[in-house]
């Protein structure tokens, strides 16, 4: 029988979801909603976004867990950006990931910048 993921929301008000991480104590949980919290909001000031979502994946090796986040942005039906990272401590994992997602977010609107100067 498929196991389903428990999900947490996250952040009021803000379409964030969390998916994998209710095998997290509630302390780990506050953890990574607090070291969210400030990515998310240098993401609002870079773009207007529909929908993010955060996949955690633990994958156990030996003794040791590596923690997968994917992350998916939808910035508009159609818009969408991709992240994914690997790392043995989680909160590095997500950070990572939402580096990688701010960096895309100026890479797309540098690029867009560009197409608009061409046309002119």
């Amino acid at each position: 029988m498929v196991k389903k993921e428990k999900e947490i929301s996250i952040v009021n008000g803000k379409n964030v979801s969390l998916i994998g991480f209710g095998a997290f104590d509630k302390i780990e949980q506050e953890a990574v909603k607090k070291v969210m919290s400030t990515y998310i909001k240098k993401i609002e000031e870079r773009t207007n976004y529909n929908e993010l979502k955060i996949r955690l994946k633990q994958h156990q090796r030996n003794k040791l867990f590596i923690h997968e986040i994917n992350a998916d942005l939808i910035i508009t039906p159609g818009i969408s950006l991709n992240a994914k990272f690997e790392h043995k401590n989680p909160y590095k994992a997500i950070a990572q990931v939402m580096i990688k997602l701010i960096n895309e977010i100026s890479h797309q609107k540098k690029k867009n910048i560009k197409k608009f100067k061409r046309i002119r």
